[in-house]
């Protein structure tokens, strides 16, 4: 029996690396790779050209996408990519914010409204810091059909050349959201995290509440799924494997494959945070990161209702 053909985009990771070098292979699958090189713009291939069969993105995108009646494709529970919060905000210190409820009344950048990034930055203020999203004063240069967002919420967007680093640097948005530390943090000293002690507040975060943030994850097109359930399994299983071959037994056995003097003491630590699985696929695990996306999607207007976990991912991988 001839193995089904597909074609797959994902970026190189550690995670990903057997199977971009084709190293491991999919049970089944005739799989056809290519490695996302430019991350801000690949993106528009996998999403609005559905030029793959199997591609990596956003977990919000594909939310929005479903909401939007966008069907065509269907999530497996493949987290290619995930971080945490609370590094990602910077204020300047000439606007007296010393605690996160001080950001209410206040100008905050950030790029995309709908992205992942401000979705799980907005979530960790509301829940967990008590912060009245609608008293922050948002500020975006990304373009923004406003009548997808809530009532509540408050966003300027700005035209002209000057970036939001610059705005921060000079004091005309008090805070900004970025996966990058701004180029002021760097260079000046009245641009600072507001979490300065990020590490710990971000282990402490997860020991309350077992999330760790998602950013990306793994999407075939419906109607191939439709037709072959089997590849599901396939997939996942692949990627599964492929994650193991690069896990935290794997980063040390007596020689520093990773130019990180601390290395040893860093999976150690890892270990006693998260366990021997890090890095955890399937739903069982990432129950309580899933619960709180599709909460955060429908109380930021991602979503006009809330989405049971269940409506995300294909059902043959619903028990992994």
């Amino acid at each position: 029996m001839p193995k089904l053909r597909l074609s797959l985009a994902c970026i190189r990771y550690d995670r990903t690396r057997a199977v971009l070098d084709g190293s491991m292979t999919p049970e089944g699958i005739d799989l056809a790779v290519r490695e996302i090189v430019d991350h801000d713009s690949f993106w528009l291939l996998p999403i609005r050209y559905r030029i793959f069969d199997v591609a990596e993105m956003p977990l919000t995108n594909y939310v929005i996408g479903l909401d939007q009646g966008h069907t065509d494709l269907i999530a497996l529970p493949v987290f290619l990519s995930r971080s945490f919060r609370h590094s990602t905000l910077y204020v300047n210190r000439n606007s007296n914010m010393r605690a996160p409820k001080d950001l209410e009344g206040k100008r905050v950048g950030i790029g995309n409204y709908f992205g992942s990034t401000t979705l799980w930055a907005r979530g960790l203020l509301s829940d967990e810091y008590g912060v009245d999203l609608s008293a922050v004063r948002w500020v975006t240069k990304s373009k923004v059909a406003r009548e997808k967002l809530p009532a509540s919420v408050n966003l300027q967007v700005l035209e002209g050349n000057e970036s939001l680093e610059q705005m921060l640097e000079a004091g005309e948005v008090d805070a900004f959201v970025s996966e990058r530390p701004p180029a002021a943090f760097r260079r000046t000293a009245h641009v600072v995290r507001l979490f300065e002690d990020y590490k710990n507040d971000e282990i402490a975060f997860y020991r309350k509440t077992n999330i760790f943030p998602i950013r990306h994850v793994l999407v075939v097109k419906r109607d191939i799924y439709e037709k072959n359930p089997w590849m599901a399994q396939s997939l996942y299983k692949l990627f599964d494997l492929a994650k193991n071959e690069a896990g935290l037994h794997r980063m040390f056995d007596g020689h520093s494959r990773l130019m990180l003097p601390s290395l040893q003491y860093a999976i150690a630590e890892t270990k006693r945070i998260f366990g021997d699985d890090c890095w955890p696929y399937g739903l069982d695990k990432n129950k309580a990161t899933l619960e709180a996306l599709t909460k955060h999607c429908h109380d930021q207007g991602y979503t006009s209702r809330r989405y049971t976990v269940d409506e995300l991912f294909a059902p043959h991988v619903l028990s992994v």
